[in-house]
């Protein structure tokens, strides 16, 4: 249980220079973005009732992961 809090609380942070933490959250966020865009337009769609452009997964990541990364870059 100790660990699980360790990597959920954002513990193992505490020991790096705010740069390298900063770094390592901008990488992963860069990773959820890609991940998200990259997923086939046939994959995006699959289930939906028509193909309308507010249904488009990717976009939808690429927005709040911007919205993500701006907040974080400013607090």
């Amino acid at each position: 249980m100790q660990t699980l809090s360790f990597v959920l609380d954002f513990q193992w942070t505490h020991a790096l220079p705010p740069g390298t933490a900063r770094l390592a959250f901008m990488l992963f966020f860069a990773a959820v973005t890609l991940a998200g865009v990259l997923m086939t337009r046939e994959h995006v769609y699959r289930g939906a009732e028509d193909r309308a452009r507010w249904r488009d997964l990717r976009l939808w990541v690429a927005g709040i992961m911007a919205l993500q990364v701006g907040i974080y870059l400013v607090f």
